[in-house]
């Protein structure tokens, strides 16, 4: 549970969210169609590799590192877990790995963490010479680990080739386009800049994480077919930052 699922299923925090979002005025063909379609059915996939390539090309502008966080997380917990699964073999019931499985394992958690370095090596290249489109590639890359690490290690969640698909190509001139889109409409405020901040107080929702903060302004982007459907939702996701926010002792001042 995060605050996202609380909002999305309507738990009591969920409600409470919801309910405190006054829906703005808009006009009748605001937020309707979108500019960029996208003809497969990655749409959570897109949403999240933007998320990545935002940090990615706001990092190449002021100069800072780059920290795929999540993903880096979700790979730590996954080799954790595996390796957690190893030394308690055999304590619960029938033991089930070999030493043959056991070389085996150790050898596929090397590659893992080996393609993970080099995604990140590449990206350090790619912001050096700002090169979008090896970003969004590796922003797709980062993308599919994040699942493992929000649903809290569901095994089902793990994509085993996670560092490329055959769509990635097709993904990721999607994802050049909507860059460009937001290079051209967007200005990052002066000031400090937080890439993907937590909150201390996140855990009272169950996990929650923001795209950047800058001078006390949340900046959260949205990639979807039909913005007005689940505006409320998103406008009580920065109503829940601003909370977690405030309890922390950090008041925003803009959403």
């Amino acid at each position: 549970m995060s605050l996202t699922s609380n909002i999305k299923g309507k738990t009591p925090i969920g409600e409470f969210l919801l309910n405190s979002v006054k829906l703005p005025e808009l006009h009748p063909n605001a937020l309707r169609n979108p500019k960029i379609i996208h003809d497969g059915k990655r749409w959570s996939l897109i949403g999240t590799a933007f998320d990545y390539l935002v940090r990615m090309s706001l990092s190449s502008f002021d100069g800072g590192n780059f920290e795929p966080n999540i993903a880096q997380k979700a790979l730590s917990n996954y080799l954790r877990d595996r390796k957690t699964a190893v030394e308690n073999d055999g304590i619960f019931g029938p033991q089930k790995f070999s030493q043959e499985d056991i070389d085996d394992r150790t050898r596929e958690d090397e590659q893992h963490q080996d393609k993970f370095s080099k995604c990140c090596a590449e990206v350090d290249r790619a912001l050096k010479g700002n090169d979008v489109s090896t970003m969004a590639m590796k922003s797709l890359s980062f993308a599919r680990l994040d699942d493992y690490y929000r649903t809290g290690g569901w095994p089902e969640s793990w994509d085993d080739e996670w560092a490329s698909k055959e769509t990635d190509q097709i993904d990721a001139e999607e994802l050049v386009k909507l860059h460009e889109m937001w290079s051209e409409s967007f200005i990052t405020p002066d000031g400090e800049l937080l890439h993907n901040p937590g909150f201390y107080s996140a855990h009272l929702v169950g996990g929650a994480d923001a795209d950047i903060i800058v001078n006390g302004a949340i900046i959260d982007w949205k990639v979807v077919n039909n913005p007005r459907r689940e505006l409320r939702k998103y406008l009580a996701q920065m109503v829940g930052y601003a909370l977690l926010s405030n309890l922390d002792g950090v008041p925003l001042e803009t959403c």
